[in-house]
């Protein structure tokens, strides 16, 4: 029985194709799901960058820890709010148990996360917006599926999906 599905989505125009497959695995079981967004840290790169060509009041809002988990939620905001304004979305949110935005290495947070959520299945797309007649798989959607301890559900995502048209997931500004 799944219990809990982890919705692992980089909340791209692609993403509202996985809603669909998500929702039908959710109801039969009542499930609840909590979608995950996971954005890559400031590297060290980006850090140096800021450190040396910023002024001292963008050094403390960029690298700040509580700018950057300011910026976390307001995504959440966002995310929830476009969810809850779509048609589509509104039913899914009914089985939304959380949205969770969190910065860190992509694989390495969603499998994290399935095992504090203690999710029985994680879902996520195949790729984000590569082209897929030359990507089968995502880095991150290939690192998840050798590192997952539980089941794996991949969509394949294509830009032809009739559920594009939905809107429930249009660009999210990304710190």
């Amino acid at each position: 029985m799944i219990q809990s599905i982890l919705f692992a989505s980089d909340l791209g125009v692609l993403s509202a194709y996985s809603l669909a497959y998500v929702e039908q695995l959710a109801k039969p079981f009542n499930s609840k799901i909590t979608l995950l967004h996971v954005v890559p840290p400031v590297d060290a790169l980006a850090a140096a960058v800021v450190q040396s060509r910023c002024s001292d009041q963008t050094k403390v809002e960029v690298l700040q820890a509580s700018h950057i988990v300011g910026l976390l939620d307001n995504i959440r905001e966002q995310t929830f709010e476009r969810l809850a304004a779509d048609d589509f979305g509104l039913e899914f949110t009914q089985l939304l148990d959380d949205i969770v935005i969190v910065a860190g290495p992509p694989a390495k947070t969603i499998i994290e996360q399935a095992a504090e959520r203690e999710a029985d299945v994680i879902v996520m797309g195949n790729c984000s917006d590569a082209d897929p007649a030359t990507t089968a798989l995502g880095s991150v959607t290939n690192k998840v599926l050798q590192l997952a301890r539980i089941p794996v559900f991949v969509v394949p995502l294509h830009f032809t999906s009739p559920w594009l048209s939905s809107g429930a997931f249009a660009p999210v500004d990304n710190p």
